[in-house]
């Protein structure tokens, strides 16, 4: 049965949590206005993994922006540099899904935090292309399975980042 997650009062944070929310909420604030937020900031209040996926979002954005430069170079009829992105590409997602393998070997529970069933198995969907490549749930990709994405700017993605963490913090499982 899956617990059922309610919003905490503030007097029932520790004044450990109440601290951390407040800068977080302070550095939302921040960044909604559109002003900078230094990542030694971030790195300060938000966990390890909060931070650490500012970094996998934004690469995440980057690889998207690569795609749109590959589809760019065959617009303008550049077709050897467009080719040459596709052999990065296709070397690139082989050394994914090998890391993958050997991910899921490991730990076969991590399979739920993809957003879609992963076999390697011969006939199986994955192949060395960014479409088949499973994303993780949170992933913003255009590829993923659970969700659509946009650009963002590095600003969005660090205040999703800091905005999940308040989340996290306002809510527990009950």
């Amino acid at each position: 049965m899956l617990a059922e997650t309610r919003r905490r009062s503030i007097d029932e944070l520790s004044e450990q949590e109440r601290t951390r929310l407040s800068k977080l909420e302070d550095i939302a604030d921040t960044m909604r206005r559109g002003k900078n937020v230094q990542n030694r900031m971030l790195q300060t209040w938000l966990r390890e993994a909060e931070f650490a996926q500012i970094h996998d979002e934004w690469d995440a954005q980057l690889e998207f922006r690569q795609y749109n430069r590959r589809e760019g170079y065959l617009r303008k009829g550049s077709k050897a540099a467009a080719y040459a992105c596709d052999a990065k590409y296709e070397s690139l997602c082989e050394d994914a899904i090998e890391l993958l393998s050997n991910l899921l070997d490991g730990d076969p529970s991590l399979q739920q935090w993809f957003d879609r069933a992963i076999s390697f198995e011969a006939g199986s969907d994955i192949d060395a292309n960014l479409t088949s490549l499973p994303r993780v749930v949170t992933s913003r990709s255009t590829k993923t399975l659970s969700a659509g994405m946009h650009l963002l700017t590095k600003n969005q993605v660090k205040l999703g980042a800091v905005e999940r963490a308040i989340s996290a913090i306002r809510c527990s499982d009950a």
